[in-house]
């Protein structure tokens, strides 16, 4: 519905929002949906769950990374390669199509049953027995997003159950302050992760752009939480590897 000469201008007023260290604050939502905003409908969900944009990686990456990618966007790739089996146009579709495929599948439900086998409990996702899966997978688009209400089928049947103000409220993830942490408590541990000498060493990023994002976060100029959080993580991983 955004004209795509509008794209820019949006990008950049909300640029001029100020940083919130709050938990999906509404200036990081306004930031990531301009951000995606010029690529596919395909691409872009991935794009505002994701961390580093196409651009993005093109910088981050040194240039023996990059000479050995040849140029390509492999998960441009992939996507492509995993939408021939939808056999829908609705992008509303599509993008359920790819967040159960990838987010679900390799994200959330890995992270749900690495967590709870670890504290030994037993979890179970009663709604995505795979026959309630196959036939949701039937219901009409505008049937599960109704006149701006998302899981509209799934409400309708809880008000038989629940109390509205519980079927009503704002959705709740299971988010955590890593904005804060990495200026505050977690700020040495990153600082010595995310050591220009180590980044050198390991090979595969550009030291410049991470110092760069490492001190656009701590002065508040940018939210980098999640582009910090993901080098933070493979770091310590390939130190470890070492």
């Amino acid at each position: 519905w955004i004209p795509s000469s509008s794209h820019k201008i949006l990008k950049f007023i909300s640029n001029l929002l100020p940083v919130s260290d709050a938990n999906i604050s509404f200036d990081f939502k306004i930031k990531k949906f301009a951000e995606g905003l010029k690529f596919n409908p395909d691409l872009r969900n991935q794009i505002w769950l994701g961390s580093f944009n196409i651009n993005q990686k093109k910088q981050l990456f040194s240039k023996n990374v990059l000479s050995q990618l040849c140029g390509k966007d492999y998960v441009s790739g992939v996507i492509d390669e995993h939408m021939k089996e939808c056999d829908t146009e609705d992008n509303w579709e599509r993008s359920l199509w790819l967040d159960m495929r990838f987010y679900l599948q390799d994200t959330m439900l890995v992270k749900v049953d690495r967590t709870s086998m670890m504290t030994s409990l037993e979890a179970r996702v009663p709604l995505l027995d795979h026959e309630v899966v196959e036939y949701v997978l039937r219901i009409p688009a505008g049937l599960k997003y109704k006149g701006g209400t998302s899981k509209y089928i799934f409400k309708q049947l809880a008000k038989r159950y629940v109390p509205a103000n519980i079927i009503n409220r704002p959705k709740k993830g299971f988010g955590i302050p890593i904005s804060k942490w990495i200026k505050k408590e977690l700020n040495q541990s990153f600082m010595d992760s995310l050591d220009s000498q180590k980044i050198k060493r390991t090979g595969f990023f550009n030291d410049v752009i991470i110092d760069q994002l490492m001190q656009t976060h701590q002065d508040n100029k940018k939210d980098n939480r999640k582009l910090l959080w993901v080098l933070y993580v493979f770091q310590n991983w390939i130190e470890n590897k070492s």
